[in-house]
């Protein structure tokens, strides 16, 4: 066998092994043993209220960002910590939100990080492929938005 038909078929098996390889042993939904995990959340969620942490932390960050585009500023301001309200008067935030807020893309939401009473909400801008991380902490039975500076649509983590 001459050297290039050796080396044609060196990179044929290596490219097959490289499909192979990519392709997951999962088993099939619907069949015995299968589990099937909705994809960008955490596996230590507990049921909450009928909801699980996931949910609830990633419909915050949506109401938050939808309250902020449509200039509800105190809807917005109300999703807040008490911390992060303590920190920025209602007014000030109102004045924030109306100078400074992108464009985000509420299909990307993504849980990166969930905890008892922590979670980091990552999010899409439309005019920007960057990314920004929310973050919350439970105060109650509900998640607040953390906000120690920046903007209302983009505010700073602790």
């Amino acid at each position: 066998m001459s050297l290039y038909r050796f080396s044609l078929l060196l990179s044929g098996l290596l490219g097959m092994l490289l499909i192979v390889g990519c392709v997951k042993n999962e088993p099939t939904p619907g069949r015995p043993g299968a589990v099937p995990r909705p994809k960008g959340t955490a596996s230590i969620a507990k049921p909450v209220g009928g909801e699980t942490k996931e949910t609830e932390a990633l419909a915050t960050v949506k109401e938050y960002l939808q309250a902020l585009q449509e200039e509800k500023f105190e809807t917005a301001y109300d999703m807040l910590s008490q911390e992060s309200q303590s920190k920025h008067p209602a007014p000030e935030f109102a004045e924030q939100g109306k100078r400074e807020m992108p464009s985000w893309d509420l299909k990307t939401l993504k849980v990166l990080e969930i905890s008892a009473d922590a979670a980091v909400i990552s999010v899409q801008q439309t005019e920007d492929p960057a990314t920004h991380g929310f973050n919350l902490t439970r105060e109650g039975d509900k998640w607040k938005i953390v906000y120690w500076g920046g903007a209302p649509g983009m505010p700073y983590p602790k």
